[in-house]
């Protein structure tokens, strides 16, 4: 049986981010904002699978869905969610999901998240739940069957999520400072140059090893 829990971005009034690094030179525990966020990292720790679900404005997630994607900006530096599963959810009344549906995938993959299901539905102004599950109803027990991995442990990252991995992996083993960063990947064993994930997965070996010669030539591209 699987427990779910629920939580309103509004309702935790998280704050937008200065700009101050705090977070990346000193930890997150650090930030000058006292505000929900390290409760809801706490919160997304814990789990198993996180369902990440915005509304579409102009295009894009609604505000306070980027204002906690920037806020979580040392979780790209320091994967703490890596292995956690991720359902990406975008609704729109009539606009694409598209877009906003790739700033969230953008943010999961630096996060060190697997991606297990991404879901854009049309809904319309004033669709009710009920007309949601008649007229969406496949489409969603679709996406809650592409969870079921993640809720057994099986981890199948995809071949964009190596490949971030391995670019992250040589970016900070590159790097020539002891930073809170290049610590945090290296006491993880994160470095070592045999690791091909952040945990053991069940990627083909086909894929793993493309993905790495992908990710060591775009990695190449980024340190110029």
């Amino acid at each position: 049986d699987a427990r779910w829990d629920s939580v309103a971005l509004g309702d935790l009034a998280i704050e937008s981010c200065t700009g101050c690094r705090a977070c990346f030179d000193r930890g997150e525990d650090s930030c000058p904002r006292a505000d929900g966020l390290i409760a809801l990292r706490d919160r997304i720790l814990a789990s198993r699978i996180v369902i990440l679900a915005t509304p579409v404005f102009v295009n894009d997630v609604c505000g306070i869905m980027k204002t906690l994607v920037d806020r979580l900006a040392f979780v790209c530096h320091r994967p703490a969610f890596a292995g956690i599963g991720f359902c990406l959810v975008a609704t729109a009344g009539g606009s694409p999901t598209g877009h906003a549906i790739r700033t969230l995938e953008g943010a999961v993959l630096s996060w060190g998240g697997a991606i297990t299901a991404r879901l854009g539905l049309k809904t319309g102004a004033l669709m009710n739940g009920e007309e949601i599950g008649r007229v969406h109803g496949e489409a969603l027990r679709r996406c809650a069957r592409q969870l079921v991995p993640s809720l057994r442990g099986t981890a199948r990252p995809s071949f964009l999520s190596l490949m971030v991995f391995r670019i992250q992996q040589r970016a900070w083993a590159r790097e020539t400072v002891e930073s809170l960063d290049r610590r945090f990947w290296k006491d993880r064993g994160w470095l070592d140059s045999s690791r091909t994930w952040f945990r053991p997965h069940r990627a083909g070996l086909l894929k793993t090893a493309l993905a790495r010669i992908a990710g060591n030539v775009a990695e190449r591209f980024f340190a110029r």
